[in-house]
């Protein structure tokens, strides 16, 4: 009997502290329960929130695992304490209710687990999410940097490039400005030897006109000496004559015309047919005025006329036409028509197809070219000669008024020339 009282109180005593060791476990179990739920939804969220790399998120979820892992054990604990084997019905319906609340806590218990693995699914899902989307926005913005860096690059390829292209073309002006220094030397030398091949021409001409000269020089003396014999075997021989009136023996005297060599000189080439001519005075610029208006009025109507001029510098030259002078502005040829030098006892004739003088209202005698040109109001006015060859074969430029273009008037004479 005492055995069995002794029996019965040992297994209520064990069935007491399992009990109790049950409950306290299972109060455990529900803390560590708790805290593995606080870690989930407050500091562990936040911690898995807070994740910025895998090693951290795979730490934090390890956590979990392990704190899982212990609420796990309370739990299987909770389920293996041993039942109560009490006969008596107090004991058996407390330990009845006991467990019964130790199975609704197991029930809560693995609500709040299977609660806790969703959340940790969610939260790894979240996770991977956060990951991919970091690791997009890593990969878009090492692209997009990556392009950057590329641009920058082809951008400052091509400023080399147009710094080459610049320092080229610098190079090339360079070289184009040296050659057209070059070219300016060049041209320089070739001017300087244009000049010297024309000073060498000209030398030439200067040496060919000296040795014409010489030539021309001998030969007027040889005709004047011809002239001379000429005139005296004329007058010896009585086999030309001419005639002059009183004016023009008074000329001969001592006025434009000096001695009988120079009226020789012109009658010749004026009577090429050995006819017998007559001189008659028809216009003295000292007598009749020196006005162009004068000067036609006295000379339009001769046919053919002798015109000698004397400047304010004793110069003596003249021509001969055998065109009259009436005319507004007319140009008349003659082919019979020539200029001279009494100075240089030379005769010039026209030039064929060449106009030979000039009819002009405003002007006295003009033979064309401007060989001989005498102004209106002659004594204040003056006149002009003009350059070799021009209308007439002079050979030296101004050769009539002994060099000067322009020219003063001292005496201007118009003869009528009369063939018979």
């Amino acid at each position: 009997m005492k055995k069995a009282v002794i029996a019965k109180n040992i297994v209520e005593e064990e069935t007491a502290n399992g009990i109790n060791k049950g409950v306290k476990a299972t109060k455990e179990g529900i803390e560590m329960v708790k805290t593995g739920a606080e870690i989930i939804t407050g500091e562990g969220k936040k911690d898995l929130e807070h994740a910025t790399t895998t090693t951290e998120t795979n730490m934090y979820q390890n956590t979990l695992e392990k704190n899982l892992s212990k609420v796990s054990q309370y739990h299987k604990v909770a389920i293996s304490l041993p039942k109560e084997k009490s006969k008596e019905e107090i004991r058996i319906s407390k330990i009845t209710d006991q467990q019964n609340d130790l199975k609704n806590q197991h029930a809560q218990f693995n609500s709040k687990i299977i609660e806790l693995t969703n959340l940790i699914n969610s939260y790894k899902s979240q996770i991977s999410l956060l990951q991919s989307q970091r690791g997009s926005g890593e990969l878009e913005s090492l692209r997009a940097e990556n392009q950057k860096i590329r641009q920058q690059l082809m951008e400052l390829g091509n400023l080399r490039n147009q710094l080459a292209e610049a320092e080229n073309l610098k190079n090339q002006l360079s070289e184009l400005e040296s050659l057209r220094q070059k070219a300016a030397e060049v041209d320089s030398i070739k001017s300087q030897l244009a000049e010297i091949n024309s000073l060498k021409i000209k030398i030439a001409q200067l040496s060919g006109i000296k040795d014409k000269l010489n030539e021309l020089n001998q030969l007027k003396a040889q005709l004047n000496n011809l002239n001379q014999l000429n005139a005296q075997s004329s007058l010896n021989q009585n086999t030309k004559i001419v005639e002059t009136t009183k004016m023009t023996r008074s000329i001969i005297k001592g006025d434009i015309l000096h001695n009988l060599n120079e009226l020789e000189m012109i009658t010749r080439k004026i009577n090429n047919s050995n006819n017998k001519i007559t001189l008659n005075l028809l216009y003295k610029a000292t007598a009749d005025s020196d006005s162009a208006e004068a000067f036609h009025q006295k000379c339009d109507k001769a046919e053919s006329s002798l015109v000698l001029v004397e400047t304010d510098k004793g110069k003596r030259f003249g021509g001969f036409t055998t065109q009259n002078w009436r005319g507004d502005g007319e140009e008349k040829m003659d082919p019979n028509a020539f200029v001279f030098s009494l100075d240089k006892m030379a005769i010039y004739d026209n030039i064929p197809e060449e106009e030979a003088i000039g009819c002009y209202p405003k002007f006295g005698p003009i033979f064309l070219g401007c060989q001989i040109r005498i102004f209106d109001n002659a004594f204040k006015n003056g006149g002009t000669t003009f350059e070799k060859g021009a209308n007439y074969d002079t050979e030296e430029d101004f050769v009539l008024s002994g060099g000067e273009q322009k020219f003063g008037v001292k005496e201007i004479e118009v003869y009528e020339v009369i063939a018979e």
